[in-house]
């Protein structure tokens, strides 16, 4: 990780965090660095934890394993399946650092295990489990770009004509993504859009998004992406209920109908697949407040079929190719697996089991 420094996010209470870069993910020499930063930090964990169950009795410990994690979203790449498998620069001889990292977490249970005795009870658990990620160039550039494109006509970002074939992907030779994603950036683009720059400077801590650059021209488009890791997050701007509305109430409907039947027809330029799996109404009237309905007026369900770095949209163009920017994202499957008196051996969790089935609710066993 390469610290950034520190960031103001209160100024009201001087609360402040600690900010960093994660590697990029087209350079393998630091993320094998990466890698061996996260082994030697599941080294340290497991020492603090073994000197943690040696100093009392306990009669609950809870801890966790976070290198995992950010092994899953930054070196997926370089041992899993995925368009850039190929495509990353450097040194390819070291081995898999992704499956370097997970051995490492394996040997650090099995360690904590040789610990406990045989009437304590363990449960071993991860909400989410990793995959390739499908979602980050999605919500937080294919999304916000199709609607400033929907509202002034021209491109900001990485402008390419649809229906042509399709270039390789570019290589991030940049320091971090999003200054790789930045150099994308149109003339009309560069005079409209907030730079990373700029929102560093005054310690923006999504400078890194770009759906945060659009964020300058909200009052100003006639819908606009909400920030989101997921789901696309719409909401149109209409009058009387948005500070600078421009649509008018009478044309919500409309206007809603037809983003969708937009967004519907946007595909990977690649393999032609449509990009969009469902397009969600929240609301048939705008001023619904209801505090239980989300601030967006429409809900984007994307298509996880495989990741994707460029998409042709009817009428607006396309978009890309573009870098990646991590290559492994959260499943929403995860696993559980648990050893103690009562619990018989090799027997399963129902197969309807949830994560409240992990607290004190009685499990059936199948």
């Amino acid at each position: 990780f390469k610290t950034k420094g520190t960031r103001m996010l209160r100024e009201e209470d001087q609360q402040t965090v600690v900010s960093y870069r994660t590697p990029n993910v087209y350079d393998r020499k630091h993320l094998h660095e990466l890698s061996d930063r996260l082994i030697t930090g599941v080294q340290q964990r497991t020492q603090i934890i073994r000197d943690l169950l040696a100093d009392e009795s306990w009669d609950l410990f809870a801890t966790s394993f976070a290198e995992p994690h950010t092994a899953g979203h930054l070196l997926w790449h370089l041992g899993l399946e995925h368009p850039l498998a190929d495509a990353a620069i450097g040194d390819t001889e070291q081995p898999d650092p992704l499956l370097a990292v997970m051995q490492e977490t394996d040997a650090a249970v099995g360690d904590i295990l040789g610990m406990l005795g045989e009437d304590t009870y363990v449960v071993l658990f991860s909400v989410f489990g990793m995959k390739p990620n499908v979602l980050d160039l999605t919500t937080t550039l294919f999304l916000p770009e199709f609607l400033f494109r929907w509202h002034w006509g021209e491109a900001a970002l990485a402008p390419g004509e649809a229906g042509a074939p399709v270039p390789p992907g570019p290589v991030n030779d940049h320091d971090h993504w999003m200054d790789a994603i930045w150099s994308l950036c149109t003339p009309f683009g560069e005079s409209l859009l907030e730079s990373p720059q700029s929102q560093e400077a005054r310690n923006d801590p999504l400078d890194w998004n770009p759906l945060n650059w659009y964020r300058p021209l909200w009052s100003r488009m006639r819908a606009f992406a909400l920030p989101s890791y997921s789901h696309g997050m719409l909401r149109i701007n209409i009058e009387g209920r948005e500070g600078s509305g421009c649509v008018k109430v009478g044309e919500y409907d409309s206007e809603c109908d037809r983003l969708a039947e937009a967004l519907l027809g946007m595909v990977d330029a690649r393999s032609g697949r449509p990009m969009v799996h469902e397009v969600s109404r929240t609301r048939s009237d705008p001023f619904d407040d209801d505090p239980l309905l989300p601030p967006a007026d429409l809900v984007v369900r994307w298509r996880e079929d495989a990741p994707v770095d460029c998409v042709d949209v009817p009428g607006l163009g396309r978009i890309g190719p573009v870098p990646y920017f991590r290559t492994g994202g959260h499943a929403t499957n995860g696993f559980c697996l648990a050893i103690g008196p009562g619990i018989p051996a090799g027997t399963d969790l129902a197969r309807t089991a949830t994560v409240s089935d992990l607290t004190t609710t009685p499990v059936s066993y199948t």
